[in-house]
This record gives C-alpha cells, sequence and structure tokens, in this order.
C-alpha cells in the first residue's frame, strides 16, 4: 500500500512520494498539498540521496527529513528547486521545533540538538528532551543521569546554575535565578 499524490498547481503529474511501505490504509500518511515543481524537486532529492522515506516538515515542502534507504537514518534537507543536505543523515529520528528553529535528533537511545544555523549544539549523549519557551526564552531543556538542565537554544549555554528531577522544578529553578 503506498500514497500516490497530486500537484495543488493542476498539473498532469502525480509522485508516488511513500513507495509501497505501508500494511494498511489506516497507517497511509494523509497527501501533502504542494506545487507540482515541489514534487519533482521531492523526486530528485529521493534519487540524488538514496531515500526510501521523505516527509515535509513545513507546508510549503522546503524543509524535508529524509531517510536513507539503506542505513534507515535521517537527515534534514531543506531548499526550493535546489536542494542542500543540512543535517547528515545520522539519526533514528530527527524532530523540528519552530520559532526559532531548533531540531531535536536522536542517535543510539540518546538525544542532542542542532540550532537554526544547522548547527550542532549539544551532542546526542542525553537521556531526554524537552523544548520550552519560558518568559520570551527558548530553551532547551536535557536530562541526564536523572537531573534536568536548562540550555539555551541557539548556542546550548547553560540558562540556570543547578538541576532538577523535573521539568517543573527545573522551570521554578529560571523563576528564582536572581
Amino acid at each position: 500500500m503506498g500514497l500516490i499524490e497530486a500537484p495543488f498547481d493542476g498539473k498532469d503529474n502525480f509522485y508516488l512520494s511513500h513507495n509501497f511501505l505501508y500494511n494498511s490504509p489506516e497507517v497511509v500518511p494523509n497527501p501533502r498539498k504542494l506545487p507540482s515543481h515541489q514534487f519533482e524537486m521531492l523526486k530528485r532529492t529521493r534519487k540524488n540521496f538514496k531515500l526510501d522515506k521523505i516527509e515535509t516538515l513545513d507546508t510549503h515542502g522546503y524543509y524535508l527529513k529524509g531517510r536513507n534507504k539503506k542505513t534507515q537514518l535521517w537527515g534534514l534537507f531543506v531548499g526550493e528547486v535546489t536542494v542542500f543536505e543540512q543535517i547528515p543523515m545520522e539519526f533514528k529520528n530527527i524532530i523540528r521545533h519552530r520559532y526559532p528553529e531548533t531540531y531535536e535528533v536522536h542517535e543510539n537511545g540518546k538525544v542532542g540538538y542542532y540550532n537554526s544555523e544547522f548547527e550542532l549544539i549539544k551532542e546526542p549523549v542525553y537521556d531526554d528532551f524537552y523544548y520550552l519557551n519560558i518568559d520570551y526564552t527558548n530553551a532547551c531543556a536535557l536530562k541526564k543521569n536523572g537531573y534536568w538542565q536548562l540550555f539555551d537554544n541557539s548556542d546550548g549555554s547553560l540558562l540556570v546554575e543547578g538541576k532538577a528531577k523535573s521539568i517543573e522544578e527545573l522551570q521554578e529553578l529560571w523563576l528564582n535565578r536572581h
């Protein structure tokens, strides 16, 4: 079972976007509403990077999460017409957080993150990740050895001294930091 998508701009081409990867209709994703030139870009990206699966991470199809056919690991691709690999295909999963962009990456049961400039800020050596906006500050809470710490999402600097057992306790540390 697969998914064949038609572009919203009325062109007569179709895109077999997910091969025949699904065992039942219930697990086939909803079709994307993209223009024909973005479907052409998806086809080229799939072929050029040897991907078996592509997920769009925005409504326009400019941010793509692609899975390498051989390794089954994900990378992040960005572009319109020409696509660039921004995060290498080395991760079990990539999750996009918005405003500003932060990319949670999973590898070998551990988590880290990239910033909006696609720079690896924290290696995936942490046990858990939580993205939050607290007092107009975007932050990444990372858990290691049972304790959470709060880091700046763009440069990885520690935002508050101390460690906490829960996100709520971490927020209290933030609120009482002065």
